[in-house]
C-alpha cells in the first residue's frame, strides 16, 4: 500500500460515526500489548515522541479511549537482545487482542512466540524478502502494518547526501549490528561508498547499554573516522540522544535515518515520516480489533521522505552545508 491509498483510506475512516463506534464497543475493553525492544516502558506514550502522540490520537479519533473501552500494556525489552524472545513468550502468555511493535526482528520473535496473536509492527527492512510477510497487498498471515523500506539503495543515498552536506568526508563509521552490516541494505551502502571516496568503517553493536555506544565511539575515533552514520534500527533511535552526545563531545558530523536526532543537535537526518506510519499502525489495531484478519489488510510502504539539517551543530563544527543542500530541507535549525 502506497501513501495516496493510506491517505483515502485514512479519510474514509474519518467519516465513520465515531460515537457510534464507540457504543458498539463500550461493553468490552479491548487488550493492545505495545511492546520495544529497548525504549523504556514510560516512553511508550504520549510523551515519547511525535510518532507515539500520532499514535494515541489516531486510535482516540477512531473511538478507543485507554481507561475505558481499551488497555494498553507496556514492555521494553530494555535493550538486550537475549531478553526479547522471553519478552514475548511473557506477552503471549497474557493473550492481548493484539500486539504493536517495531523491528523486524521483534515481528518474528513474536511470529515464533504465537501463531495466532495478531501483529501490528512498523519495520525497516522489506517484510516480504525478510519472510515476514507474503506481499504488501495480502501478507497473509499474523502480521501488518508499515515498512519504511524504500529499496536496497536507500543506504546508497544516505550517503551521497552525507557526502554533499559535507564534501570533505573521506571515513565514516557507520553504527550497526552485525547482521545488518551483512544484509543486502547494508551491502549496497557498502558498494556505494568507494564511488563517493568513502571509506566505511563498521561500528558493531551487539547489546545497547551505554557502556557499548561508549566503547563504539572510541573504537571508531581511534580508527580515525571524520563522521558517522548510524542505522534505523529501532535501538539506535531509542539511544539518539547518546548518540548525539558521544558524536558532538568527539566533534563528529552525525547523520541518521531518523529526524529527531536533529532536534537535539545531530547534523543531519534523512527519514519516512514516522507520524504518519504509527497513524497507519492505530488503523490496522483499529481493523483487527473490529473483527478484520490481518492477513488481509496491506502493509503500507511509506515513500514520503524529509530532511533536517541542524546549521547551529555545523557551525558548532566549523562546517559550511552548500546553499544547495539546505535549500531542499524540510527542516533547518539554526
Amino acid at each position: 500500500m502506497r501513501r495516496r491509498e493510506f491517505i483515502a483510506l485514512i479519510g474514509g475512516v474519518a467519516a465513520w460515526p465515531l460515537t457510534a463506534r464507540a457504543q458498539s464497543s463500550a461493553a468490552r475493553v479491548y487488550r493492545v500489548a505495545l511492546v520495544h525492544p529497548s525504549t523504556p516502558v514510560s516512553k511508550l506514550s504520549e510523551d515519547g515522541g511525535v510518532h507515539y502522540r500520532a499514535f494515541y490520537e489516531e486510535l482516540r479519533r477512531l473511538g478507543y479511549i485507554e481507561g475505558r473501552n481499551l488497555s494498553v500494556a507496556r514492555y521494553s525489552g530494555g535493550g538486550i537482545p537475549e531478553r526479547y524472545a522471553v519478552l514475548a513468550q511473557e506477552v503471549v502468555r497474557t493473550k492481548p487482542d493484539v500486539v504493536v511493535t517495531v523491528s523486524s526482528r521483534m515481528v518474528l520473535t513474536f511470529q515464533t512466540a504465537s501463531s495466532t496473536i495478531p501483529i501490528v509492527a512498523n519495520v525497516g527492512i522489506d517484510p516480504v524478502a525478510a519472510g515476514l510477510a507474503m506481499s504488501f497487498a495480502r501478507p497473509g498471515g499474523t502480521f501488518t502494518g508499515a515498512a519504511s523500506y524504500t529499496g536496497l539503495e536507500y543506504y546508497g543515498k544516505v550517503l551521497a547526501l552525507f557526502k554533499e552536506a559535507v564534501p570533505t568526508l573521506s571515513t565514516v563509521g557507520f553504527i550497526t549490528t552485525p547482521a545488518f552490516w551483512g544484509s543486502p541494505l547494508a551491502l549496497a551502502m557498502r558498494d556505494a561508498a568507494p564511488h563517493l571516496g568513502i571509506e566505511l568503517i563498521p561500528g558493531l553493536l551487539e547489546r545497547y547499554e551505554e557502556a557499548d555506544y561508549r566503547n563504539l565511539f572510541t573504537t571508531m575515533v581511534q580508527r580515525r573516522v571524520d563522521a558517522v552514520l548510524s542505522s534505523d534500527q529501532a535501538e539506535n533511535f531509542t539511544n539518539r540522544r547518546l548518540i548525539v552526545e558521544l558524536a558532538e563531545t568527539n566533534r563528529l558530523p552525525s547523520m541518521s535515518p531518523y529526524i529527531e536526532p536533529v532536534e537535539i543537535g545531530g547534523l543531519i537526518g534523512y527519514a519516512n515520516d514516522l507520524k504518519e506510519q504509527f497513524q497507519y499502525l492505530a488503523f490496522c489495531v483499529d481493523k483487527i480489533l473490529r473483527g478484520e484478519n490481518p492477513s488481509e489488510i496491506p502493509i503500507y510502504q511509506s515513500v514520503k521522505f524529509n530532511l533536517a539539517i541542524n546549521l547551529k551543530t555545523a557551525k558548532a563544527l566549523g562546517l559550511v552545508i552548500p546553499p544547495s543542500v539546505v535549500a531542499r530541507a524540510d527542516l533547518v535549525i539554526e
